[in-house]
């Protein structure tokens, strides 16, 4: 708890932590536990939407017993109420890049049902800014101002201004 502690500056929000399909950590019930077993209100959980669909929905990567969610990345979002830090959001097609990480793909290009998971994230996590993340996107410049008017279309649709 010391060194999380020295993590936490003046004026900064905590510390947040990243799940990943390649991590050895990313079983949703996993990542609960390891959030509860720090247990200290500066640590946070960054729930990458792509992420949460390849550790929730596809098991990815999971040693032992492979745990899936039945209501996917909408009961992740759930189960971490109160947990999340950032979400950086960004569809994926449920494959790995590189074997390692979730493979990201445009809004709408993969498999999450972005008209549930954005009016869930908008109920269970405090949003004051949304991150776009088009890592390992090949077009990725040509997309950024699409995908900034797909989500802004996305919120409004989710009631949100």
């Amino acid at each position: 708890m010391a060194r999380l502690r020295r993590l936490r500056a003046p004026g900064r929000r905590g510390h947040r932590w990243e799940f990943e399909p390649g991590f050895v950590f990313n079983k949703p019930s996993e990542v609960l536990a390891l959030h509860d077993r720090v247990g200290h209100p500066w640590f946070q959980v960054l729930f990458d939407t792509a992420h949460a669909y390849l550790c929730s929905v596809i098991g990815a990567r999971q040693h032992g017993h492979r745990e899936v969610l039945e209501g996917g990345v909408c009961e992740f979002l759930d189960q971490l109420k109160g947990r999340i830090g950032r979400h950086p959001i960004i569809d994926t097609d449920g494959t790995l890049y590189g074997d390692e990480t979730s493979m990201h793909r445009a809004f709408h290009a993969g498999l999450i049902p972005w008209r549930v998971v954005i009016p869930k994230m908008l109920a269970v996590c405090p949003v004051e800014w949304w991150c776009i993340d088009l890592c390992f996107c090949p077009d990725a410049w040509e997309l950024i101002a699409p995908s900034l008017a797909d989500l802004k279309g996305m919120i409004a649709a989710a009631g949100q201004p």
